[in-house]
């Protein structure tokens, strides 16, 4: 599955995901090896996790929930980081903001949030 395509199914416009991804991750950023591991009994994690480097140096990472169901993904040292996302619970909002109290990242069903690592 195309990481964020699960949103395009939950009622956020495919127009509002590709300028919020644009937004947090501009042109120039890297993206970074990373290893999510292969799941449980050869099952993809329903979560997928992508790091990224910005232009201006700061850590981010994309992280899609891609079934309708709460999920979280542990990220060592994501506590106090700035989570930006978008989900199916904003109204007219284009994205909310919030700050992780812990290193696991949790996400409602079919959220797409950025996290920028302190």
């Amino acid at each position: 599955m195309v990481p964020g395509s699960a949103m395009m199914s939950s009622g956020v416009r495919p127009q509002t995901l590709a300028k919020f991804l644009m937004a947090e991750l501009p042109t120039g950023s890297r993206i970074v090896n990373s290893y999510t591991g292969i799941g449980i009994w050869r099952n993809p994690f329903p979560v997928y996790v992508q790091p990224f480097i910005a232009p201006n140096g700061k850590h981010k990472i994309l992280i899609v929930n891609k079934r309708d169901a709460a999920s979280g993904a542990i990220i060592p040292g994501a506590k106090g980081g700035h989570i930006r996302y978008l989900g199916k619970d904003l109204g007219d909002a284009s994205h909310r903001d919030r700050i992780a109290d812990s290193d696991t990242v949790h996400l409602g069903g079919l959220e797409v949030a950025i996290l920028t690592m302190p």
